[in-house]
């Protein structure tokens, strides 16, 4: 035992200046892994907060966009409706006095016609001429 013992001294010994000798340096790097440890936490802490923001920012602008969206397109149903209403306006407004004015025309014609003729037409001429129509 006492021959183990001895072969044994030097081995401790040569550890334990081993230790001594870079028990500092194993201290730094342990520290050192300590805070970058913390560090670690604290980004990851930070992109947390920093991606729940976004989302929220996200949402935010897309409710927006919805919104105006929705305006944009009752705006248009509006101005579609208008420019329907104004189409129906403006077509009657011009058939009614172009339909006057044929009507007008119409009965110039025929007295002009029973003018020129100096007379009336008679029966069997008036029926020549509905037959011709039909």
């Amino acid at each position: 035992m006492d021959r183990t013992v001895e072969r044994a001294e030097p081995v401790v010994d040569s550890i334990r200046h081993m230790i001594n000798h870079n028990s500092p340096k194993i201290n730094e790097m342990v520290a050192a892994a300590q805070e970058t440890a913390a560090n670690t936490r604290d980004i990851s802490v930070v992109a947390k907060d920093q991606a729940h923001r976004f989302a929220e920012v996200g949402r935010d602008i897309t409710d927006r966009a919805k919104v105006q969206v929705a305006r944009v397109d009752a705006a248009v149903d509006v101005t579609v409706e208008q420019v329907q209403h104004l189409g129906a306006n403006v077509t009657s407004a011009v058939m009614k006095p172009v339909s006057e004015v044929s009507g007008v025309l119409a009965g110039i014609k025929a007295g002009v016609s029973t003018y020129a003729n100096g007379r009336r037409p008679n029966v069997s001429r008036v029926t020549q001429d509905e037959e011709m129509f039909i």
